[in-house]
């Protein structure tokens, strides 16, 4: 049977009541674009427009002889693809979601759009062209690190593991522990716009930068124009089935000039495969800078659905504090957050696990400040930390997120035993000293009760520490009482 046959069948028996509409190539999306679709029938026009563009798409790989195949012809057609449908679905979600007159419309076509992309997907021939073309490029040492990695990827029809890429600058390693954080999502496709972005990250001159739902392509155009000020660059994203266009091919990028490690996906519970969040951990030297969490929360239409996300992010920090064994380290969420303020849970979330930001006016960052199991850990104990809208580009504003040690002595509590968390097992903390009372009372009837303790041991991290306290009580002939305590405590490194 003809490739072209074959797909010109999935295309009909998509559920699309009208009949295909000249084609619009959609040679990039704004999330602006939502505002020009006001009626049901500009919907179903877009949905259309979408639909051809992935046809003519596969359409073109097929028509490619085997021998003829490239990475540029054959796999960078069908990720562009991908990224702008990652587009599309954002702004039909959207739609879907505002409850205007083209809401039910919007939901209709998310619906339509994924039946039409399974059925396409399934077409063997398009298996077979992807396969056989990275096959032959597997070996193909004029690709660079990027497409490299997405034909291995190919291959094994997933990201496994996140890509690694070296910068020129030198990596710090010095005395510091405040850092800064530059987070942003671009909502259009770089192309030219790499260099020019490029050349305002360097001026905002941040430690870390995380670049949320960027292409592999865009990602890489990216990492050649800042190569020359940052030393690590990473590469992930959460997507499972490369040869459907629709599993959203977008990732997150990481530059720093700190080391990085122990990046990880973490798929939201009840979720498709794509959704979910990233976290790692920023080092200086052999100690940590700090636990960042990125997050795209996108509107959903179940507000409880949208709560149930952040508790598993809260869950997850929580998990990483408690196995934390050294000095407070500060753990904190960044991303796309602004959604949280329309669900009352979320907002009462906000206000019991997380430090107050001040300084941007929206939740751009939370930096968190206890856990569920643990409400009185002392999660980013001595830190403060602000956040300030950035103008990169035209209509692309990122946040700066300024973490600072106010207090250089922060202890984290003892939570080996992590199986237990019950709120009195996380300060058991081996001590010495002494203790001693003592009551007496006058010829008026006066009495008195004084109270001495003192204790000193170490901590896991070899500090010394001390704590004295001296309190008393006094009770006159008439009945009053009185009352004073003194205490004094000592950390030692």
């Amino acid at each position: 049977m003809k490739s072209q046959f074959v797909l010109t069948c999935i295309l009909g028996s998509a559920i699309f009541t009208s009949q295909v509409a000249p084609v619009v190539a959609l040679e990039s999306s704004s999330l602006n674009q939502p505002a020009s679709l006001t009626t049901s029938i500009e919907v179903q026009e877009y949905v259309r427009n979408v639909a051809e563009n992935v046809y003519k798409t596969a359409e073109a790989i097929l028509s490619i002889p085997p021998e003829d195949q490239s990475f540029e012809n054959t796999l960078k057609p069908w990720n562009e693809l991908s990224a702008r449908l990652s587009q599309d679905f954002k702004i039909l979600n959207v739609l879907a979601e505002s409850h205007s007159s083209c809401s039910s419309a919007a939901f209709q076509a998310l619906e339509d759009l994924d039946g039409f992309l399974t059925k396409i997907t399934q077409n063997p021939q398009l298996h077979r062209a992807f396969h056989s073309c990275c096959h032959r490029l597997s070996n193909d040492d004029r690709l660079n690190p990027m497409q490299s990695y997405m034909v291995s990827c190919f291959l094994q029809n997933s990201f496994n593991e996140p890509l690694h890429l070296r910068g020129s600058s030198e990596e710090k390693n010095n005395s510091e522990t405040n850092f800064t954080v530059l987070d942003f999502e671009p909502d259009f496709f770089l192309d030219r716009k790499a260099s020019d972005l490029a050349r305002k990250i360097f001026s905002v001159d941040a430690d870390v930068i995380c670049i949320r739902q960027v292409s592999a392509d865009d990602a890489y155009d990216l990492y050649e124009t800042l190569r020359e000020g940052y030393v690590h660059f990473i590469y992930v994203s959460p997507c499972a089935n490369l040869l459907d266009p629709s599993k959203h091919r977008v990732g997150l990028l990481i530059a720093s000039n700190y080391s990085v490690e122990k990046i990880r996906f973490n798929r939201f519970q009840m979720s498709k495969p794509t959704e979910g969040f990233f976290d790692f951990v920023v080092n200086n030297g052999n100690s940590s800078l700090g636990h960042i969490y990125v997050a795209n929360l996108q509107k959903d239409l179940f507000e409880d659905t949208q709560t149930l996300k952040f508790v598993q992010i809260i869950e997850n920090m929580q998990d990483g504090c408690l196995k934390m064994e050294e000095r407070s380290v500060p753990f904190f969420l960044c991303g796309n957050l602004r959604t949280l303020e329309d669900s009352q849970e979320s907002k009462v979330l906000m206000d019991t696990y997380f430090h107050e930001n001040n300084s941007s006016g929206i939740h751009a960052t939370l930096l968190l400040r206890s856990s569920p199991d643990c409400p009185t850990t002392a999660a980013g104990l001595g830190y403060a930390f602000s956040t300030d809208s950035v103008e990169l580009l035209d209509h692309l504003v990122g946040s700066l997120t300024t973490i600072k040690q106010e207090s250089p002595y922060c202890i984290c509590p003892n939570f080996k035993n992590r199986e237990i968390r019950h709120l009195g097992e996380n300060y058991v903390i081996p001590c010495g000293g002494s203790a001693e009372a003592s009551v007496s009372q006058d010829t008026q009837g006066n009495t008195s009760l004084d109270l001495g303790l003192g204790l000193s041991g170490k901590l896991d991290n070899g500090a010394d520490y001390s704590l004295d306290i001296d309190a008393g009580i006094q009770r006159d002939s008439e009945g009053n009482v009185t009352g004073r305590v003194e205490t004094s405590a000592t950390v030692r490194w």
